[in-house]
């Protein structure tokens, strides 16, 4: 009997002791702690997100509310990842291509939006906004069509006919019709009817700009188009993808090389004569970068060149192939500045596939000025050929 008043009195006293110790509320500079779950309370903020969290003590609830919780703008001075290349466009207009390729920066939800959450400005925008700036591909169709399925499909339907299941199910419970986007009122809105709805909503839709990047909410209209043209019986057909035409490009003229096409040096019989009209056979083991632009009488890559850039650095990559940039220019100007300036650009498109992670060892680089043409040099069709940068793969 006296071990058992032993043993309650003990378990009594080690409930106390941890009952005090164990847990204790915050107060001041002390965040308090507890035995479970978490042993402590966080006094950390949740960022963007307004909310009052009692275990916080370093402020009061009123100046929480009033600054330290609330959202946020980026810090002064600094530039949220996804807005670089739009920090750099001169005008909106040429937006998509700064972005899009900049030092390799995609655009997220950080790219900006010029028009305000009102119905003047609404409908400035279903004005001034008429074209998808991304092309149609199957690609984006198809994650279009993933995100559309997750924040549209439960009100406007897996059709686009304003039927989803929270209106369908049960009677329908949702106070408000969703819009029939398949009606021919929508199938002939522009395209900035959907942007200016997805950045700020709509009548009890809210507004999707935090959810969805730049590129997916276009996507998703892209998608919603699709919808609208199989429901017309229309067409709405993805362009062949450009990077799959390149790399399949790449792959032929590796494999050609690779049964006795290529050449040591790189220097081989490629196109022509010195400065003059064309002569002698094409080189079949060289590609045309075609789209690799310069600015002009300079050696400065322009923006858009990153994308095939980017895709050439990746099956070089994975190739593990030896090849020679070169540079070539028409024969307007000087002989001697022409050869400088195909150098200066052949070099460019190797520093930045170096950039891109390639061996340097992979990569040489040699200008030909305006030896090698292509074309004839009399018309502005034909030197607009010869200004061009090409790359031949080296046979090991």
């Amino acid at each position: 009997m006296k071990n058992i008043k032993y043993l309650s009195a003990a378990f009594l006293l080690f409930a106390l002791i941890m009952g005090n110790s164990g847990c204790s509320s915050s107060s001041g500079n002390n965040p308090g702690h507890e035995y479970m779950p978490d042993m402590a309370h966080s006094i950390a903020y949740e960022a963007n997100h307004l909310q009052y969290y009692r275990p916080n003590t370093w402020e009061s609830e009123e100046n929480l509310r009033d600054f330290y919780v609330k959202p946020m703008l980026p810090v002064k001075g600094t530039i949220p990842r996804g807005y670089t290349g739009m920090s750099l466009a001169k005008d909106p207009s040429d937006a998509m291509e700064k972005s899009d390729f900049m030092a390799g920066t995609p655009m997220n939800g950080h790219v900006p939006y010029y028009y305000d959450d009102t119905e003047e400005e609404r409908t400035r925008a279903m004005a001034e906004i008429t074209e998808n700036p991304y092309p149609i591909t199957q690609k984006g169709l198809d994650k279009g069509k993933d995100l559309y399925e997750i924040y549209c499909g439960i009100c406007h339907g897996d059709k686009g006919e304003g039927d989803g299941y929270i209106v369908r199910d049960d009677g329908g419970k949702y106070p408000a019709q969703p819009a029939n986007l398949v009606s021919d009122e929508f199938i002939g809105a522009s395209e900035g009817r959907f942007y200016h709805a997805v950045m700020h909503g709509k009548n009890v839709m809210g507004g999707y700009a935090d959810k969805l990047s730049y590129e997916e909410r276009w996507e998703v209209i892209h998608y919603i188009r699709s919808l609208q043209a199989k429901k017309t019986g229309t067409a709405y057909d993805p362009i062949p993808d450009p990077d799959a035409a390149f790399k399949s490009k790449f792959s032929d003229l590796l494999s050609a090389t690779s049964h006795g096409g290529g050449h040591e040096s790189g220097h081989g019989d490629a196109h022509g004569g010195d400065h003059g009209e064309v002569s002698g056979a094409v080189n079949p083991n060289v590609m045309r970068l075609e789209n690799v632009f310069f600015a002009t009488g300079s050696s400065q890559l322009k923006a858009v060149s990153r994308r095939e850039l980017n895709v050439f650095a990746e099956v070089l990559a994975d190739s593990g192939t030896n090849v020679e940039i070169s540079g070539h220019t028409d024969n307007v100007g000087d002989a001697a500045s022409n050869m400088s300036l195909s150098q200066d650009r052949a070099v460019a498109v190797r520093n930045y596939l170096i950039s891109r992670g390639i061996n340097a060892s992979q990569i040489t680089a040699k200008g030909y000025g305006d030896s090698r043409p292509v074309a004839s040099n009399s018309t502005d069709e034909g030197r607009q050929q010869n200004r061009r940068t090409e790359f031949e793969i080296l046979r090991h």
